[in-house]
């Protein structure tokens, strides 16, 4: 009887250590990539280095880009117990986590099926059809969307999530774009205007500027006007202006364009550029006030002698796919392996390895404390019973 009762106290111990272990959870200092409302966010996984979307239930409070928070993951990164704690009395649980590597600017939706016109963080533009769990796809019309993709370019299959849990699904189709530009609307008969338009439309908002090599890209949320909006004008300068007391025909190096986005190419590298934006209506009526300032620096792409590592083993290690924010490390296929081990050392100091990988690439962000170093990316390739070969790659950007 006491040796039953020993051995049942035995397993009730190992059952709760068992209970305790699948239970722990790992706090990390993280630091919020993009806040795109309230309740959703980007950060970057704290061990992989993967972007992730999340959705937040409430308590957290008001968050901003570049802020500084804590995670605490149990297990892997996902909606089971994972909370993000902002300070001492604001934290919320994470009740969507979604690992993606694009993100993408959506054009134009074609109203009363599922199609939609969306380019890609290097300019890159596809027409797309979307299984209708994204039905909420016409909400993000002139904003950003997020698909986890499994090439370098969109493809069928690419999986789609919308921001503030509006949606997900898959890429049913892929093809690149109509002639047609659907900024364009369809010619109506003239009509005599009762009395002439003169309210202004409302100033530009959220405008965004991303660097790339000699360039700067830019988005902004779209202005409002009784009339309609006919064209935005960008304005930029490397040197910061009072833009109240410049008449908005003098501002410099005036670009016009009718969408809400545009590339500002022929820019020189390692020089901070300012930049502006101002909407005109089909009446010609301006906006009271430029944007608020936005601004960014132009760097250098990625280089590399050959760009592909010069080893023998048919690895062919290789840099491609560059966006102003991100490029891809990929690597052929090599028969008998099983998994690969990717090691990325930034001047001499490993930053990171990623093990037991079945995916033949890896997405590495500009990250700001890697510009200007030497990146050594490593890659292994192991059968079910051992290592088999490597290759090396460096660059810099």
């Amino acid at each position: 009887m006491k040796k039953l009762f020993a051995f049942s106290l035995i397993i009730g111990v190992f059952s709760i250590l068992a209970a305790h272990s699948v239970q722990a959870d790992t706090l990390y200092r993280v630091q919020l990539d993009e806040v795109i409302s309230r309740r959703s966010i980007t950060i970057l996984h704290p061990e992989t280095h993967e972007p992730y979307l999340l959705h937040l239930q409430t308590g957290c409070g008001e968050l901003t880009d570049g802020q500084n928070v804590s995670v605490s993951i149990r297990g892997a990164l996902n909606s089971n117990g994972d909370v993000l704690k902002v300070d001492a009395t604001h934290q919320c649980a994470i009740d969507q986590a979604e690992t993606y590597t694009q993100k993408y600017y959506v054009k134009f939706v074609f109203t009363g099926n599922t199609e939609a016109w969306v380019i890609d963080e290097s300019g890159e533009e596809y027409f797309m059809e979307y299984l209708p769990f994204c039905q909420a796809m016409p909400r993000y019309l002139k904003d950003h969307i997020y698909i986890l993709q499994g090439t370098s370019g969109l493809a069928k299959g690419d999986k789609i999530y919308l921001p503030n849990k509006d949606g997900q699904c898959s890429v049913d189709y892929v093809r690149r774009p109509p002639h047609f530009t659907p900024d364009e609307k369809t010619p109506e008969e003239p009509q005599k205007k009762i009395a002439a338009d003169i309210q202004v439309p409302t100033a530009v908002t959220n405008v965004r500027a991303s660097a790339g090599n000699k360039k700067v890209s830019l988005t902004w949320r779209a202005a409002t006007d009784n009339e309609g909006i006919d064209h935005y004008v960008v304005s930029y300068n490397n040197g910061r202006l009072t833009t109240k007391n410049i008449p908005w025909q003098n501002m410099p190096n005036q670009a016009e364009t009718k969408n809400t986005y545009l590339t500002i190419s022929g820019l020189e590298n390692n020089e901070t550029y300012f930049f502006w934006v101002l909407a005109v209506d089909t009446s010609g009526n301006v906006s009271d006030d430029w944007s608020t300032v936005a601004q960014s620096t132009p760097k250098a792409s990625v280089l590399s002698e050959d760009m592909f590592s010069d080893g023998d083993t048919n690895l062919d290690v290789r840099i491609d796919n560059e966006s102003v924010r991100s490029f891809f490390v990929r690597w052929n296929p090599v028969p008998d392996v099983d998994r690969y081990t990717v090691i990325l050392e930034t001047d001499g100091e490993r930053e990171f390895t990623l093990n037991d990988l079945a995916k033949q690439y890896i997405r590495v962000l500009k990250r700001s404390h890697r510009e200007g170093k030497t990146l050594k990316l490593t890659v292994r390739a192991y059968s079910l019973k051992s290592f088999l070969k490597e290759e090396t790659i460096e660059f810099s950007f």
